[in-house]
């Protein structure tokens, strides 16, 4: 059985699942290749690259059909009906498993049909609810339910362009029809949401495979890392990121703004910021910024040093970044929001507050920083839940059970 994982780019949540999934089934003796869009210094028989393969005519409309998108949205939104073209630089059979993840933004319909051969068998693993909504990247599911029938009236999209989420989703529905795609959700959440949606309520089970954590996570020391930096070893230490730090659903500037109202804990508090981006930090603050910080062994490095992690996230299909704190041995607190749950060590779970309660929210963390001795205590036990239930044989086992199931 050939594998191949289809994305756009191996940054970000969805190319890092395929990426770590990839390599986890060759380690369980199955032929895995990543396809992925646009990572040009991508070399390897185990990642390959996807070719444009547009006319100068054609990849001038599909840039004026996505800038025309976005500027058609109040949000984020991308539409699944972009003209792009992709050749493959193998030829995929029929009797190959084709798993799709990160569709958002690079490819329509009619580019996967050039890549996918007729009656192949498809899955497809929702990182996020674009997957089952008429274009929306977040408010499906959270603040939307229109995914349950037509998209009808979609609130992001101006008049006279609201039809176009309709289209958009029929789109989607038929083209999971067409293949028979088998939907894998990424989080219990998600899976909650997907049965309700139109195109996959009468598709049977979905099953839950969650991403992988990086075994660097797991062992990495960063005991050092506090007198790198010159903080005083009496201080609070968190750690706070994302992929971008101006990203408005993740709650940074917010948390930031909170913590400043907040002195008799701030003074006390030093914050490790990573993430691209800048943003405006108050002048009361310690606050530490460190860019983008992609290497794992970095990134846990500055977990080791931090006594909690916060997830001020808005909304959360999972919480790769809670899971992978977790995994180096600190706690998380944060807003109970999408499928954090599943990302969250279940003896931690009360260090979840109801979104938008920030005073709840920065007493836990009052209380988590204060707690050294239940924090020393569950450090070895954090680590060992995140391995044991996040490792790449488990989840493995659990999506070759899943090809197995539906591989025609």
């Amino acid at each position: 059985m050939k594998i191949w994982h289809i994305t756009r780019t191996l940054k970000g949540g969805a190319g890092q699942y395929a990426l770590r999934l990839s390599a986890a089934l060759r380690e369980a003796g199955h032929d895995s290749c990543v396809l992925v869009a646009n990572e040009s210094a991508v070399k390897g028989k185990n990642v390959l690259m996807l070719k444009r393969i547009d006319t100068p005519l054609r990849r001038f409309g599909a840039r004026v059909f996505r800038s025309l998108s976005h500027r058609m949205a109040s949000g984020a939104y991308h539409a699944m009906l972009g003209p792009e073209r992709y050749a493959c630089p193998v030829r995929i059979k029929i009797s190959d498993v084709i798993h799709l993840h990160g569709m958002t933004g690079w490819i329509g319909v009619s580019g996967l049909r050039r890549i996918i051969p007729d009656r192949a068998t498809v899955f497809q693993t929702m990182h996020g609810p674009w997957a089952i909504s008429g274009g929306c990247v977040i408010q499906a599911g959270v603040s939307c339910d229109q995914f349950k029938s037509a998209c009808e009236d979609c609130p992001l999209l101006r008049v006279p362009w609201k039809k176009l989420a309709r289209l958009d989703l029929e789109t989607k529905r038929n083209f999971a029809s067409e293949y028979n795609i088998r939907p894998i959700a990424n989080s219990d959440w998600m899976r909650q949401i997907a049965r309700e949606s139109t195109i996959y309520r009468d598709r049977g089970a979905i099953d839950v495979i969650p991403p992988i954590v990086d075994h660097r996570y797991l062992v990495t020391s960063g005991s050092h890392y506090r007198q790198e930096l010159r903080i005083a070893q009496d201080r609070y230490v968190v750690s706070l990121g994302a992929l971008s730090v101006t990203d408005p659903h993740k709650g940074i500037p917010e948390f930031l703004r909170r913590l400043s109202q907040k002195p008799d804990l701030s003074d006390k508090m030093t914050v490790l910021l990573f993430g691209e981006g800048s943003i405006s930090i108050p002048e009361n603050l310690d606050v530490r910024e460190l860019g983008s910080i992609a290497d794992p062994m970095q990134l846990s490095k500055l977990f080791h040093a931090s006594d909690a992690y916060v997830s001020a996230s808005t909304i959360e299909s999972f919480g790769m970044t809670c899971l992978e704190a977790q995994a180096s041995g600190i706690p998380v607190v944060g807003f109970n929001v999408g499928g954090i749950c599943d990302a969250i060590w279940p003896a931690n779970m009360e260090y979840l507050v109801p979104v938008g309660c920030w005073n709840q929210l920065l007493n836990k963390l009052e209380l988590v920083c204060q707690d050294t001795v239940r924090r020393e205590h569950n450090r070895q036990q954090l680590t060992h839940w995140a391995g044991q239930s996040f490792s790449s044989g488990n989840i493995a086992k659990k999506q070759i059970d899943c090809y197995e199931k539906y591989h025609r």
